[in-house]
């Protein structure tokens, strides 16, 4: 909760070494949360291979809440790799392990529910995402996790913005924001409240808020200073704020080291992103072919796995790119 996910990960190993062949139970709980910090660190494929263990060990033990937590977690990070299908698969996995239930399990469904809602929201399908998220914010008291509820929070806000209900918007962001003066929680929880603050404040074109917010981020050291993951949603953000103040060097010298790292630890879903704002950058740049490649290579990415929204959110800059962009291949 310090920010320190490293070292919360060498005391986990630590505690799993003092409890090893004894505490099954405990020894349980210490492999998800290692799992979630791995997770957190960037490191997906010792997360995955925690939350299997987790979800394999509930095979013999009978346990309902720590798997489906695992198989929740799991969704969201095959959504980062942009495997949305495989993140569907995962959920449907978690509810047939609540199936027969009668309801014992209200916490650990609301991951469920707000699962569905955020891949029914990338699928554009923002009435079935309110639906499910409407079930899951209902039950997520029961599950007690502050960083759980902001994040669902940060799908519904995201949804009121599309919808055109900015107050309403506004007003949910804020409960994240107290929320997290108020409790501790995890940096995924602190950058995505943080990046839905900013989408909304471009939307509103609230610049001194946004230029306040620009001015306090941690400076990056120079253009090669490699992009962390914990840092990504953050810089993606900034890249935004820099295309918006016409930095448009600044942005496409950050967008480069985002794709670079995205790329490289195939963080796809992220790629998709990152692309695409490139491809805005790059056109408001002047730089037209540059531009359709990049939005060409995040199309290519996104359709297979069905994403929508993340392209209509970006509203009438990307009509007008994706426009001149057809209006060249039928010449």
């Amino acid at each position: 909760l310090q920010g320190d996910t490293h070292r919360a990960i060498e005391l986990c190993l630590a505690a799993r070494e003092k409890t090893r062949n004894n505490m099954p139970d405990l020894q349980n709980e210490i492999t998800i949360t290692l799992g979630l910090l791995y997770f957190l660190y960037g490191d997906f494929a010792k997360a995955k291979i925690e939350m299997q263990e987790v979800i394999n060990s509930s095979r013999t033990s009978g346990a309902i809440n720590n798997p489906v937590a695992a198989y929740a977690v799991l969704a969201r990070l095959y959504t980062i790799q942009g495997k949305l299908r495989k993140a569907d698969e995962l959920l449907q996995n978690a509810e047939q392990l609540l199936q027969g239930a009668d309801g014992q399990y209200l916490g650990t469904t609301s991951l469920v529910k707000v699962g569905f809602a955020r891949l029914l929201c990338e699928r554009n399908n923002l009435e079935a995402a309110l639906l499910h998220l409407d079930q899951g914010l209902e039950f997520l008291p029961w599950w007690g996790k502050t960083d759980d509820l902001c994040l669902a929070y940060t799908i519904l806000a995201r949804i009121q913005l599309a919808q055109g209900n900015w107050t309403e918007s506004e007003d949910t962001i804020q409960k994240s924001r107290q929320l997290i003066q108020s409790n501790g929680v995890f940096s995924e929880t602190r950058s995505t409240v943080e990046t839905a603050q900013v989408k909304l404040w471009i939307a509103q074109e609230d610049w001194l808020a946004i230029e306040e917010w620009e001015e306090n981020l941690p400076k990056r050291s120079g253009p090669n200073e490699p992009c962390q993951f914990e840092d990504e949603l953050i810089r993606i953000a900034q890249a935004r704020v820099l295309i918006y103040q016409n930095k448009l060097d600044e942005a496409i010298e950050l967008l480069i080291c985002l794709e670079e790292a995205a790329r490289k630890e195939g963080r796809q879903g992220r790629l998709i992103e990152v692309l695409l704002i490139s491809a805005l950058a790059l056109d408001k740049n002047g730089e037209t072919k540059k531009a359709h490649q990049s939005l060409s290579e995040s199309l290519a990415l996104a359709e297979p796995e069905g994403y929508i929204r993340i392209f209509v959110d970006e509203g009438p800059p990307l009509a007008h790119l994706l426009y001149e962009a057809l209006k060249r291949e039928i010449s």
